[in-house]
């Protein structure tokens, strides 16, 4: 997950409990530290390979837009679905991207 708002990371383990023990949620508070980590670049080269993004739209410095701009561009980040949460304090609305060859699909 990548957002700069702890409560909000907080509601969102919650919910991934709630649906599933077993989820593991790894929090990045800025951008930049988000993409690294899911890069395994510097200090998350042992960060573990996610099979999905949370990803905040309103955010300091790089906002989700840019985040998910560049994670498209990315070959490996552009396989894994992106949920992008807006207004979370407002009531929480989501976006699902499809990633264009999802990893369990079939030909």
């Amino acid at each position: 997950m990548i957002d700069d708002n702890p409560e909000d990371a907080r509601r969102v383990a919650e919910v991934l409990h709630t649906a599933t023990s077993t989820a593991g949620l790894g929090v990045a508070c800025h951008a930049s530290e988000g993409l690294r980590s899911l890069r395994h670049e510097g200090q998350y080269a042992t960060a573990p390979t996610r099979d999905l993004i949370v990803l905040d739209l309103r955010m300091p410095k790089k906002n989700g837009l840019e985040v998910l701009a560049e994670a498209k561009q990315d070959p490996v980040l552009k396989r894994i679905p992106v949920v992008v949460l807006t207004e979370p304090g407002k009531g929480a609305t989501f976006r699902f991207t499809v990633p264009e060859s999802p990893p369990n699909a079939r030909p």
